[in-house]
């Protein structure tokens, strides 16, 4: 892999007081990395040959019948999250959280196996515009994150993992990554990347709440890093894991998808007004910001 750029240099601010809080928060940074006995691990600078950094666990392409070791985007990746009626991505417009309209969409289509709609260009242009970026986020979390904030953790990328009904595949939850210990055998934290085209995201989003939280229960962890990425800036969230409000979301779901024949839902479910406006609004407010971290200047 060529050298990974924590931050493009077209994007690079100028400023002599963004300048002097580059260079300070560098410094910081570059002190408690030394401290936490990670001064080997943490990058100075803004880029670095990612695949050689020792904090970095990417997947191999191999074949396996461990889900989790699926390649994101893969052929197999696809064909499994195919056998669920629910994936964490798609849990929003799965609730009703999104509008009657696109649950039914999504109920056609993993009920019916009507084909998708199509993307209108600018969403498509979105999802890729994030999916070419993701790699920055990695390399911020692995060359600046871990060393500092994070200390003996390494970050293992993540295929998929399956929360099972009667024996089926109900829901596939497709984590971007893990922190562990132990050399891989202890998960400590999920996490969750998301590099958003327009604006950076000063809370957790409503919409990818939940997400975090299916994240959460299929790695069995007690919490997620939920990371956005922008050219000028990284924001990193502790999300904590909610069993409760897991579960509540779980039963609703099985209440629409788990039947031996759904029916096709004609109005949003009662219990959604409230799960919006008291459960998933009030935890993503209770997501902590961990730190920002912007790319250092050379």
């Amino acid at each position: 892999m060529s050298a990974i750029e924590i931050g493009p240099p077209s994007c690079r601010l100028k400023t002599v007081f963004f300048w002097h809080y580059d260079i300070t928060l560098e410094k910081l940074l570059s002190v408690l990395s030394s401290l936490n006995g990670c001064s080997s691990m943490y990058i100075r600078g803004n880029h670095f040959k990612l695949d050689d950094h020792p904090n970095f666990k990417p997947l191999a392409d191999i074949e396996t019948d461990d889900t989790r070791l699926v390649k994101q985007r893969s052929s197999k990746w696809f064909e499994i999250r195919q056998t669920a009626k629910v994936t964490g991505s798609s849990i929003y417009a799965a609730l009703g959280l999104d509008g009657l309209q696109k649950m039914q969409d999504h109920f056609d289509q993993v009920v019916c196996h009507v084909p998708p709609k199509q993307r209108l260009t600018e969403v498509q242009a979105f999802l890729d515009y994030g999916k070419k970026h993701e790699i920055y986020a990695v390399a911020t979390l692995v060359g600046k994150i871990l060393p500092s904030l994070y200390p003996g953790l390494d970050y293992y990328e993540e295929g998929c993992k399956a929360i099972q009904y009667e024996e089926q595949n109900f829901m596939v939850v497709s984590t971007d990554g893990s922190l562990r210990s132990e050399n891989g055998t202890n998960d400590i934290c999920g996490v969750e990347i998301k590099c958003p085209v327009k604006q950076m995201h000063n809370e957790v989003p409503v919409r990818y709440l939940l997400q975090c939280m299916c994240e959460m229960e299929v790695l069995q962890v007690d919490k997620l890093l939920y990371i956005c990425w922008r050219p000028d800036i990284t924001s990193v969230f502790e999300i904590r894991r909610n069993d409760d409000l897991f579960l509540k979301v779980l039963d609703i779901l099985l209440s629409i998808y788990g039947n031996e024949k759904p029916k096709r839902p004609t109005k949003l479910p009662e219990s959604i007004g409230q799960l919006r406006a008291a459960e998933v609004q009030m935890n993503c407010k209770k997501a902590f910001s961990v730190a920002n971290f912007r790319p250092s200047q050379t």
